[in-house]
């Protein structure tokens, strides 16, 4: 499921099968601020109070007197923010354990090539990666094709993620999405 939600108290909510993203609108922008290309939240035409977004084909603005109209889907913007879902759920839990003086989780040390792949597309992420990989030569494009596990700890990975602009949170936050898949 993908859902992007503004609710009437202010609350942004970014529903995936990985995770929940849920921010007030400050959290958001400190969390939008902290990553590379920052996302962007449009905000709600005057008069309404709530947005309903899925890209499956639903996007629905309610009013301040509960009256739905419906609006174009799909909303690039939307799709847009829901494709940075996994890095903002990663960013609002660094900062949430950060706050209460906890470890974020351990990032796992591997997953099979089928969730990373899957954890890429969520993320947006497949076809650059795919090119950068090309790009950085034959030998890996070789593991890259006939890899069954990638491994956090492989030195090509945090290439990649170098390549892309991805922190290290960003690449641990990569995996656990990848290991829920």
């Amino acid at each position: 499921m993908l859902e992007l939600h503004q609710h009437p108290d202010g609350i942004l909510f970014l529903r995936t099968d990985a995770g929940t993203y849920r921010a007030t609108p400050a959290e958001f922008a400190a969390d939008a601020l902290s990553l590379p290309g920052p996302p962007t939240l449009a905000a709600l035409p005057p008069g309404y109070i709530e947005r309903l977004y899925r890209p499956s084909g639903r996007h629905i603005l309610v009013d301040t007197l509960n009256q739905v109209t419906t609006q174009p889907s799909p909303w690039p913007a939307g799709d847009a923010l829901l494709a940075r879902a996994a890095d903002l759920i990663a960013v609002r839990a660094a900062a949430e354990a950060a706050a209460t003086g906890a470890s974020p989780p351990p990032s796992p040390l591997w997953c099979t090539k089928l969730q990373f792949r899957r954890a890429l597309r969520q993320a947006g992420l497949l076809a650059t990666v795919q090119a950068a990989i090309a790009a950085a030569g034959p030998e890996a494009a070789e593991s890259w094709e006939y890899a069954t596990a990638i491994w956090r700890t492989d030195p090509m990975v945090d290439q990649i993620a170098l390549l892309l602009g991805k922190t290290s949170d960003e690449t641990d936050a990569l995996f656990q999405l990848a290991r829920t898949l």
